[in-house]
């Protein structure tokens, strides 16, 4: 009798300690389709954080509205979703741009009632975006049209003309929005050009088109207005191999020849912060202290051959900016160890010629 006890006991323990080491589980629902440069970059942030973490389990969706947008797909969705994840156990919800986080703020009660969502990707949230809506923490990019603005203007002084490109997708238009709100802020100095709802041919006729004094601020150019759809990197090489002027851009795409950079909302600490919020609500911070709202980190991106192109120095630039496309340079990659081996030849030659 004792050791069937026993035995009990120790089947029990056994059960209560895989319950306590059952794995938390995440679903990343993103808004785009795997290979889009933005999400990657939003992935890699995430996998930062979870990725050697033995105690989670991350489910991962691409919607892919950039291809499809449409009231039906994302009825089809919904019954894929619901059929993958209904009773699946999921604890908490990390969404990357403005699809998922309406999808899931329409569907929340019907597929994952109760389960805190933490979203990145959003520019700015009008509140009554989320009213009504318990455990959602957002991670804003809180694009700076302004600051990039500003820091072009300084670099080429003599522009005239800013010329805005964007399409008609719903993340495009919602930046638009934002330039349009600055525009007054400038009108003393410059004209602004909105080269929106074009194809791609006329939107690269447009660029080579525009005069010597005016430079190119790139938001979106993704889907044209024949529904043609784009890569980033084919969308960054379109504009910068038809543009004559400096390109600016205000997230973080791939730096091709042409796009010069800027002050960036960065893929990456988007998707980091998004996993340091869902890792401190797994370990069971109190939701109530945990920030609703934040904002990750930009970041002064800057592509080194069109540095050189327009001639600005790297001393022009804000302080820890980052630099791509630089070519390799054995003296700045081991510079401490070049100047060690300095100090100790001289240091040698020193004590030889004493020693004479």
């Amino acid at each position: 009798m004792a050791i069937f006890f026993w035995c009990g006991g120790f089947q029990l323990i056994l059960c209560t300690d895989a319950i306590g080491n059952e794995k938390k589980k995440i679903l990343v629902l993103n808004s785009y389709h795997d290979g889009f440069h933005w999400t990657d970059q939003i992935m890699t942030g995430i996998g930062s954080i979870f990725n050697k973490n033995k105690e989670v389990e991350l489910f991962v969706e691409y919607m892919d509205t950039k291809r499809h947008d449409e009231k039906t797909y994302f009825e089809y969705l919904k019954k894929i979703y619901h059929y993958k994840y209904l009773g699946s156990g999921i604890d908490i919800i990390i969404s990357s741009d403005d699809h998922a986080l309406d999808f899931l703020l329409q569907y929340r009660a019907e597929l994952f009632s109760g389960v805190p969502i933490i979203y990145c990707g959003i520019d700015k949230i009008n509140p009554k975006r989320v009213n009504g809506h318990k455990l959602l923490f957002g991670i804003a990019e809180d694009l700076d049209v302004k600051k990039n603005l500003e820091i072009a203007l300084g670099f080429h002084p003599h522009t005239r003309t800013i010329a805005v490109v964007c399409d008609q997708s719903k993340s495009g238009q919602a930046m638009l929005k934002e330039a349009r709100k600055i525009e007054y802020l400038f009108k003393n100095k410059v004209k602004f050009k909105y080269l929106t709802n074009l194809t791609n041919e006329e939107l690269k006729e447009a660029l080579k088109q525009l005069p010597y004094d005016s430079l190119v601020l790139l938001l979106l150019f993704i889907r044209d207005k024949n529904h043609n759809v784009l890569t980033i990197e084919e969308s960054v090489e379109l504009v910068g191999s038809s543009a004559k002027v400096p390109v600016y851009i205000t997230w973080e795409m791939p730096l091709k020849k042409g796009i010069m950079g800027g002050y960036v909302a960065s893929g990456f600490n988007q998707g980091k912060f998004a996993a340091l919020t869902a890792k401190k609500i797994l370990n069971g911070e109190n939701a109530n202290q945990v920030p609703a709202d934040q904002i990750a980190p930009h970041t002064n991106l800057f592509n080194y051959m069109e540095l050189k192109r327009f001639n600005i120095s790297k001393s022009d630039l804000p302080q820890g900016s980052v630099i791509r496309n630089e070519p390799y340079s054995f003296y700045r990659e081991y510079k401490r160890l070049v100047w060690g081996v300095i100090s100790a030849f001289i240091a040698l030659i020193f004590n030889i010629i004493r020693w004479l």
